[in-house]
């Protein structure tokens, strides 16, 4: 059996053209050994199309899970940093 898309995308997202805020978390375990996780969320300005917008988003919540980011004002926060004025 095959399956075919409802709708087809054609993806005009390049991430070679977005800049990126790159978030990291250090946590230094009973060993003393340091454990660094990093995610890049692609900042949004005045070009960016719907796809854009839609992969900040997605890059977004995935960074908030990694990073253990879960109040309302650590979220404000970091979200405004994916925002250029």
């Amino acid at each position: 059996m095959t399956y075919s898309s409802i709708i087809p995308l054609l993806s005009g997202y390049d991430p070679e053209d977005v800049e990126y805020v790159e978030h990291s978390l250090r946590i230094r375990n009973d060993d003393g050994r340091e454990e660094i996780t990093k995610k890049k969320v692609p900042i949004v300005n005045d070009n960016l199309t719907e796809e854009d917008f839609l992969i900040m988003i997605y890059k977004f919540k995935q960074s908030t899970q990694a990073l253990g980011w879960d109040t309302g004002k650590l979220l404000l926060s970091k979200f405004k940093m994916n925002n250029e004025s």
